[in-house]
């Protein structure tokens, strides 16, 4: 499973409390210090120019002030209470410019709140053109609104994990929840962009999900897919209904989840992607005449794991257009592929052909492999390159094995 540390949490900023409203408290504070700064300063200022000219300061006697002196020193001290009256109106006019400056904020702030809402009320209606251009609403409002952009991509996200019926006739949902993904995955394509959603969290646990597509895609946040539903869309040749779900050259930084999602005759690829750190957890999930492929994909830390599931595929022995669990081409550097209680039925093909364990670790200790719809599983184990790499079988595999590099 995956949890939200509070760093991660931290990503969903927002508008501090008191934002819009200048703090006048410590304005008036430091107008006060500064008033009684500029008072000693003049009272100096007075003293000095009274010596300087000759004049006996305190007190004054009758012929202390020469007829020349006196003006002089009013000119001084009059330039000083000028200085004072110059900072009061500085100070006045910065707390007018944080008021009006409060004012704009404060407008914005109502302007994109509105834009927030009537996006939301778009999402809900009930002709999807309308729903349509409420994905395109609310996306560009994220762009426009880095403090609640993630509030803007999990009502993107909820959107998705609505009820939806996946049928031939539904095309207009269809082209909805497509082009919504296809607008996520336009914005994690490049994190470092000023609009990128690489570092944001999505969660679409709960949804069904008749095909997306998220390839080339940067998720340096959660990613969660738990208790969802994938299910075929588009119609094969023998009638039979089947789905693409292509997250290709895609890149995690902290992990997805997959825990108790079903996949039912659908093709879901991973190809050529790169898992870097957190968990690919699969706890709990069900594949049903499917095909599932991770090949040329890098492990470079972290944990797959297959946990509690099935991999389960009618074809029948011949056909092989299903069933197949690819990792062919992929490496394991430094991070643990793990089944545990997961179980291989009919006609499923697990390949690690020509994969490359550097100090990684590949456990099918608790993989199970059983017959049925008149056929057996077959596991193929062929790495190309193996150091420090550790292999443990599944203990009812028999002779369904091929080694070309000896392993322990």
């Amino acid at each position: 499973m995956l949890w939200r540390s509070g760093k991660e949490s931290s990503r969903r900023t927002s508008a501090k409390g008191g934002r819009y409203t200048p703090r006048l408290r410590g304005l008036l504070a430091i107008t006060l210090v500064a008033v009684l700064i500029l008072l000693v300063a003049s009272v100096a200022l007075m003293i000095l120019f009274a010596w300087l000219m000759g004049v006996k300061l305190p007190p004054l006697s009758a012929g202390s002030l020469s007829g020349s002196a006196l003006p002089d020193l009013v000119r001084s001290t009059v330039s000083a209470g000028t200085l004072i009256a110059g900072t009061f109106a500085l100070v006045y006019a910065y707390r007018k410019q944080r008021i009006d400056e409060a004012a704009s904020f404060r407008a914005d702030g109502e302007h994109l709140s509105k834009r927030y809402q009537d996006g939301a009320v778009q999402l809900g209606h009930e002709r999807a053109a309308v729903r349509l251009a409420g994905v395109y609403s609310i996306s560009r409002l994220a762009d426009d609104w880095p403090d609640n952009r993630q509030m803007c991509i999990d009502l993107l996200c909820a959107y998705l994990r609505m009820p939806y019926v996946s049928m031939v006739d539904n095309d207009d949902e269809y082209v909805v929840r497509a082009s919504l993904f296809e607008v996520i995955r336009q914005h994690v394509q490049d994190p470092d962009a000023e609009t990128s959603w690489s570092r944001y969290d999505f969660d679409f646990s709960g949804g069904t999900f008749d095909g997306l597509d998220l390839s080339g895609g940067k998720f340096y946040g959660i990613v969660t897919f738990q208790d969802s539903r994938f299910t075929g869309f588009q119609r094969r040749e023998d009638g039979k209904n089947f789905g693409w779900f292509r997250l290709r050259n895609c890149v995690f930084k902290t992990g997805i989840s997959f825990f108790q999602a079903r996949f039912d005759q659908c093709v879901v690829s991973f190809d050529g992607s790169k898992f870097e750190a957190g968990e690919v957890f699969f706890g709990g999930a069900e594949f049903t005449d499917f095909n599932l492929f991770f090949r040329d994909s890098s492990f470079l830390g972290g944990r797959i794991y297959f946990g509690g599931g099935k991999f389960e595929c009618s074809e029948k022995a011949g056909s092989r257009s299903l069933g197949h669990v690819w990792f062919n081409g992929a490496e394991f550097g430094g991070s643990e592929l793990e089944f545990r209680g997961f179980r291989a039925i009919g006609a499923i093909e697990i390949e690690f052909d020509s994969v490359r364990m550097i100090a990684g670790r590949v456990d099918m200790a608790g993989l199970h492999l059983k017959s049925g719809y008149g056929t057996e599983p077959k596991l193929l184990v062929a790495p190309s390159e193996a150091v420090d790499g550790v292999l443990r079988m599944p203990p009812d595999s028999g002779r369904q094995l091929e080694f070309d590099l000896p392993l322990r």
